[in-house]
């Protein structure tokens, strides 16, 4: 899981101006420590996580001085991007980054916990994606595409979302998806779960 915006970002950022379309051993060391810390996301995305997790703070019952989220308050930041969890599996995403052993995660955290479960679910999508081709086209029927979602969230999808989804992204003459559509059409479902959410606090 390499992100391409992420890694040209990190490239445009450091090395902007080089003519060169390879680095050095220092350029690379350099390169690595930057995408170590971006955790994989670019910086809108980061920012977007950190207003997020401030958002959060700033609600908090622990108040100003506390600047970690617990399992409660991790839920309602998962549910701010389009990710619905019980509070069970919650605590579980945090015990898988929580190296204090608090049960409560830094910002830090956070961006790993994120990077980790957006890494397991891309994971889950391939896999998903190759359960319900054809094997003789590698395309996948619409027909599949509530059931796939149901797999991959854990939940029923609003029928009426992925029909507005499907008109907005889909356009090939073709009843099926390759893995690049699948994909897009996946990204544009989750966003509008966010924006549903996002309209709706």
């Amino acid at each position: 899981f390499a992100s391409r915006e992420v890694i040209k970002e990190i490239l445009d950022t450091k090395f902007g101006s080089r003519q060169s379309d390879s680095l050095a051993i220092g350029e690379l060391r350099d390169f690595l420590s930057a995408y170590r810390q971006a955790e994989g996301f670019t910086q809108k995305e980061i920012t977007d996580l950190e207003e997020s997790f401030m958002r959060e703070q700033a609600v908090s019952v622990a108040g100003d001085n506390d600047d970690t989220l617990d399992a409660l308050e991790l839920g309602r930041v998962l549910r701010w991007f389009g990710i619905s969890k019980s509070l069970q599996q919650v605590r579980r995403l945090i015990e898988e980054v929580d190296f204090d052993g608090s049960q409560q995660l830094e910002f830090r955290e956070f961006l790993k916990l994120m990077r980790q479960f957006l890494q397991e679910e891309a994971r889950q999508r391939r896999e998903i994606f190759n359960s319900y081709t054809d094997s003789d086209s590698g395309l996948m029927p619409y027909i599949y595409l509530s059931s796939s979602l149901a797999d991959i969230t854990g939940a029923d999808p609003d029928r009426t979302t992925v029909q507005t989804v499907m008109n907005a992204t889909l356009h090939s003459k073709r009843p099926a998806l390759d893995r690049n559509e699948f994909e897009y059409f996946f990204k544009q479902y989750r966003t509008t779960l966010m924006e549903t959410t996002r309209n709706n606090a």
